[in-house]
């Protein structure tokens, strides 16, 4: 399991939240969301791509263009905008 960030709410409605879970696979997948900006993040028994959804929170990378997306299950470096993955490649963003 990881988590970062924002995680429990409290009915806020300003907040966005993304959930994929895969009860027979035992995988939960959630995000949370401000102003297209991930705040937030759980990781359950699939914590390979939370290193990106981590990136993107911690350097406040606008998400609106892919956020649904970051929920799915083939979700990854690829997912991402072209502009964005030469950023991230050529060291633009840290």
């Amino acid at each position: 399991m990881i988590s970062a960030g924002l995680t429990s709410l409290d009915g806020n409605e300003d907040y966005e939240v993304l959930v994929n879970h895969d009860p027979e696979r035992n995988i939960y997948m959630k995000i949370v969301i401000k102003d297209d900006v991930v705040v937030g993040m759980i990781f359950v028994n699939k914590i390979e791509r939370a290193g990106i959804i981590f990136h993107l929170m911690r350097n406040r990378v606008n998400v609106e263009s892919f956020k649904q997306k970051l929920v799915s299950e083939d979700f990854g470096l690829v997912s991402l905008p072209e502009d964005l993955r030469k950023s991230i490649f050529l060291g633009g963003l840290k």
